[in-house]
C-alpha cells in the first residue's frame, strides 16, 4: 500500500450552486483592507529590491491557495504583487506576470515567491489581477463544463483589477534582516462570483482577506528548478517557478529539507531516502522539481514528504494530463481532466472528458510509493482513481483531447471521498457516497468495477476497507471524508482502500450565504453585539440566496427556520477571520477578533451603508439555531 498522507486532503466540498460575488485572498500577516478602484493602476513608487541580500534584507515567502468553488478552470494572470511599507512605498515581489489556474489550488497551497525585501514594517499589499485573457469554466454537470466570460457589476468585460489590503495595526508584517516571514494569499472562489448560465457570464467582485495564520492546514507544494543539491546536509535549493509557470525570471529561492523517510519519483522511477537524494544530485541545474510537504514555522524553509523531479514533472518528449477516472474499459480510460501540461511547454486546461489509451504493460507508480513500496500495474487504475497520465495528446477540431499512454506511464494519486455513513464495522465502512475528488458521484460510471463473484461499485452502498483506522468518531448517518486508493478494477467489493480519515471528528462543515436585493438593506440583523449577529430572516429585501449548505449535501432554507439564526465566533479556531468587503473599491477590512469586526460593522451601518450579501463558513447547530463561524464576509455597498 503506498504511503498516502493527509497532504492530499481537500477543502470540504460545497455543492455547485450560483454564489454571490466577492473574491478572497488570505495574507499571513495581519488584516485590514482598503483599496484602489476597479481597473485602477497603483501610482505609488516602488522600492528597488534587486540589491537586497539575505544579510541586508529579509525574505518574504509568499504562498497562494484557493477555497472550493464551482469552477473546473479559473485561469487568470497575476500581473503584480506589491507589499506596502509604513512610509507608503511599494515593494514588488512578483515582477513578471504569472498565469495561474485558481481552481487547481483547492487541495493545496503553492509557494509563489521567496524574495529578499528591505527590512521594515509592512502595512499592506496591492495585488493586480488581469481577467482580460481569463479562461473560466463552470462545473455545470456537463462533460465539458460551461465556459463563461468575466464581467463587472454593470456587465462590461472585465480587464485588470487592482486589489488593496491594509493590514491590522495590531498585526503588521515585520521584515528583519537575515530572517524570513510568510504571507499566505487565498483566493476564495466560493465567495467570489455570480454566474449567469443563460448569458454565459460571471460577475466578479474580488475581495482580499488577511490573517496571521493560514485559514486551513492544506498540504503545500514548492515547485521550481534545481539550483543545487547538498547530500551531506540533506537539502536542495530551488529557483521558484509556481503554478506550472515556465518563465525563467527570478521569483526567489526556497531551501528544501529532506529526510530518510522522504520518497521520490525521478524520471518515472520511485526511490526513497538517501538513494533518492543521491539520484537527485545527478540531475543538472535547471531540472524541474516539485516538493510536497510543509513550511518550517521557524525559518520558512520547506520540509518535504515527497519529491518529483525530471520527467516525473514534465518532459520535452511527453504530455501530461491529470484528473479523475470517470469510466474504464479494458484498455481505455475516460478521464475528467483537471489540467494538461504539453511537451512543448503549453499549459492548459483539458476541457471535459479525455479518452486515454493504455497498454497491458503501461508503467504505473503511486504517490509516496518509494523504492520499497509494492509494485503497481494497470489493474490498479479504476473508476474514481486520481491519476497523472504521461503520453502523447492530440486535439480534434472541437477541442476534445485524447491521450495515447500505451508506451507512456500513469501515476496514481490519493482519491478523496465524502459521504454519509450507512454502516460501520471493525475495518469496514459503508457509505452513501456524495463526491469523489470533489465531484458529484453522478459523473462516474462504475461498470466493470465488480469482481467475478461481486457487483459493480454502488455509490448508495460504497464499501470502504479502513484497516486499523480509528472509526470511533463516526456515527451512522453522520458525514465523513477520507482519502486512499480505489480498489483494483474488477475486484470490488471492497470498493476503496482508505489510508486516512480527513476531519472525521469535526462537526459537519457548513456554508451560510444570504444576499439582499440590488439596493441592499440597512438592517440585515435583528440584533448584533460583540458576541453574535442575529440574522433577520424576515427581512423583505432578502434575495435569491438564503441557505445553509451542509457538507453532507443537505441544504437548509433560512426562511423555513422557526427563528432567526445566530452567527457566533469560533473561539476554538486559531485562524478565525471576520471581514467587511466594500463592493465599489475592491477592498476589505479584516479582523482577527469578532468584537472588532462587529464594532466596525456597527460604524458602517450607522453611516447608512447598506449590506449586499453575507458569507460564513463553519458549523451549524440546528438544535440551538446557531452558526459557529471561523470565517465571515459581509459585503457592503459604498
Amino acid at each position: 500500500m503506498p504511503s498516502l498522507t493527509q497532504r492530499d486532503r481537500p477543502a470540504w466540498r460545497v455543492p455547485s450552486r450560483v454564489r454571490f460575488a466577492g473574491l478572497a485572498l488570505v495574507v499571513l500577516a495581519g488584516v485590514v483592507v482598503s483599496g484602489c478602484g476597479r481597473n485602477a493602476q497603483v501610482s505609488a513608487p516602488s522600492t528597488a529590491t534587486m540589491s537586497c541580500t539575505m544579510a541586508t534584507c529579509g525574505r518574504a515567502v509568499l504562498t497562494f491557495t484557493d477555497a472550493a468553488g464551482d469552477f473546473l478552470a479559473y485561469q487568470v494572470t497575476i500581473d503584480s504583487l506589491q507589499l506596502r511599507k509604513s512610509d507608503g512605498s511599494l515593494v514588488e515581489t512578483i515582477p513578471v506576470a504569472t498565469r495561474v489556474d485558481l481552481a487547481g489550488l483547492v487541495a493545496l497551497t503553492e509557494v509563489v515567491g521567496a524574495r529578499e525585501i528591505p527590512p521594515g514594517i509592512y502595512t499592506g499589499a496591492v495585488v493586480t489581477v488581469d481577467f482580460a485573457s481569463a479562461t473560466l469554466v463552470v462545473d455545470d454537470g456537463t462533460p465539458n463544463g460551461l465556459p463563461v466570460a468575466p464581467v463587472d457589476t454593470i456587465g462590461a468585460p472585465l480587464g485588470q483589477l487592482t486589489l488593496s489590503v491594509q493590514l491590522d495595526s495590531k498585526h503588521e508584517l515585520e521584515i528583519a534582516a537575515g530572517q524570513a516571514s510568510r504571507l499566505a494569499f487565498d483566493f476564495n472562489l466560493l465567495a467570489s462570483n455570480t454566474v449567469d448560465a443563460v448569458a454565459r457570464t460571471v460577475t466578479v467582485n474580488p475581495v482580499l482577506v488577511a490573517s496571521i495564520a493560514p485559514l486551513d492546514d492544506k498540504p503545500m507544494r514548492a515547485r521550481g528548478t534545481l539550483a543545487s543539491v547538498d547530500t551531506t546536509s540533506n537539502e536542495y535549493l530551488i529557483n521558484v517557478q509556481p503554478f506550472d509557470d515556465e518563465d525563467s525570471s527570478s521569483k526567489g529561492q526556497v531551501l528544501v529539507h529532506v529526510s530518510g523517510t522522504t520518497t521520490y519519483e525521478i524520471n518515472g522511477v520511485p526511490r526513497s531516502g538517501p538513494d533518492g537524494l543521491a539520484r537527485l544530485a545527478t540531475l543538472g541545474t535547471g531540472t524541474p522539481a516539485v516538493a510536497y510537504g510543509a513550511l518550517s514555522l521557524t525559518d520558512q524553509s520547506f520540509l518535504a514528504e515527497r519529491v518529483l523531479a525530471g520527467s516525473s514533472v514534465q518532459s520535452p518528449l511527453t504530455d501530461r494530463v491529470s484528473g479523475s477516472v470517470v469510466a474504464r474499459g479494458n484498455l481505455t480510460l475516460t478521464l475528467r481532466a483537471r489540467e494538461w501540461d504539453g511537451a512543448n511547454g503549453e499549459d492548459d486546461v483539458a476541457p471535459g472528458e479525455v479518452t486515454v489509451t493504455i497498454a497491458g504493460d503501461t508503467a504505473v507508480t503511486a504517490d509516496g510509493q518509494g523504492s520499497s513500496g509494492p509494485p503497481h500495474s494497470i489493474a490498479d487504475i479504476s473508476v474514481g482513481s486520481h491519476i497523472d497520465v504521461f503520453g502523447v495528446t492530440s486535439r480534434d477540431a472541437s477541442g476534445r483531447v485524447t491521450l495515447d499512454a500505451s508506451v507512456g506511464r500513469v501515476r496514481l494519486g490519493a482519491t478523496r471521498l465524502a459521504g454519509n455513513v450507512v454502516a460501520s464495522a471493525p475495518g469496514m465502512l459503508t457509505l452513501l457516497l456524495q463526491t469523489i475528488d470533489g465531484r458529484d458521484v453522478s459523473y462516474y460510471r462504475f461498470a466493470g468495477t465488480g469482481g467475478p463473484a461481486g457487483r459493480d461499485s454502488d455509490p448508495n452502498s460504497y464499501v470502504v476497507s479502513t484497516g486499523a483506522l480509528d472509526l470511533s468518531s463516526l456515527m451512522v448517518g453522520g458525514s465523513t471524508r477520507l482519502f486512499g486508493l480505489v480498489a483494483p478494477f474488477g475486484s470490488a467489493p471492497p470498493d476503496f482502500i482508505a489510508a486516512g480519515l480527513d476531519g472525521a471528528a469535526r462537526s459537519t462543515a457548513a456554508v451560510l450565504t444570504v444576499n439582499w436585493a440590488a439596493a441592499g438593506t440597512a438592517a440585515p440583523f435583528a440584533a448584533f453585539d460583540g458576541a453574535h449577529l442575529e440574522l433577520d430572516v424576515g427581512n423583505p429585501g432578502i434575495g435569491d440566496h438564503h441557505q445553509i449548505e451542509m457538507g453532507d449535501d443537505r441544504e437548509i432554507d433560512l426562511k423555513t427556520l422557526s427563528g432567526n439564526p445566530s452567527i457566533v465566533p469560533d473561539t476554538q479556531s486559531r485562524t478565525a477571520l471576520y471581514s467587511i468587503a466594500h463592493a465599489a473599491s475592491d477592498s476589505i477590512d479584516n479582523f482577527n477578533t469578532f468584537g472588532d469586526f462587529v464594532a466596525r460593522l456597527t460604524l458602517e451601518l450607522n453611516r447608512s451603508v447598506k449590506a449586499l450579501a453575507l458569507f460564513a463558513e463553519g458549523q451549524y447547530d440546528a438544535a440551538a439555531n446557531a452558526f459557529t463561524a471561523r470565517q465571515v464576509i459581509v459585503r457592503l455597498g459604498d
